[in-house]
């Protein structure tokens, strides 16, 4: 890659950065310039870096890397791993709610891992999540993780996209890759 590309490409990063901090206090349209069209605008499919820049922006994690690669907690409230039982038991945090109104609860999170295991789907997520045997709703806000295996690094691998579950129940695989799909994040699409 030419230094000049380079260039361009951290000064389209700022210039969105900066878009994205003085739309955080008002209500305005975000426009990003972009070097390439992103291949797809579904979250389960973006994987070159321009798609998963807007995704970023339109849709939320359980966990998440912090600039410094320190996993966060997103999404969660609260967890706790049982070593012994391997289970996962997850708190969302409440008032977080998807672009289309909807509050995100934890059906959205059952229904998108289910999804993203679901081989007719060609999720490239996947393999990542052999290590859940499955996924059981305590509450509205609360749901256990029970894993095939131990996994250390089971943070890690929860950082895909949560979708509304309303929006794939049902969801033929074949229209699912071109749905646009509303995300919890602080952004929604607009216009392409």
């Amino acid at each position: 890659m030419r230094i000049s590309t380079i260039i361009i490409q951290i000064m389209l990063y700022l210039i969105a950065w900066a878009g994205f901090l003085s739309a955080v206090n008002q209500k305005t349209t975000l426009k990003v310039g972009v070097h390439s069209f992103p291949s797809s605008l579904n979250p389960v499919f973006a994987t070159d870096e321009t798609s998963q820049a807007i995704m970023n922006k339109i849709f939320d994690s359980l966990f998440d890397f912090d600039c410094y690669g320190t996993i966060k907690k997103k999404l969660i409230k609260d967890y706790t791993y049982n070593k012994k039982k391997n289970e996962i038991i997850v708190i969302l945090k409440r008032n977080q709610f998807f672009s289309n109104g909807n509050e995100l609860n934890s059906d959205d999170v059952k229904a998108t891992i289910e999804l993203l295991k679901d081989k007719r789907f060609k999720s490239p997520y996947i393999s990542n999540l052999r290590f859940i045997r499955e996924v059981k709703k305590l509450d509205a806000y609360a749901f256990k993780i029970i894993l095939n295996f131990p996994l250390a690094s089971w943070q890690n691998h929860l950082t895909f996209k949560i979708l509304n579950s309303i929006e794939i129940k049902n969801i033929n695989p074949l229209d699912f890759r071109s749905k646009i799909l509303s995300g919890t994040g602080m952004f929604k699409l607009y216009k392409v």
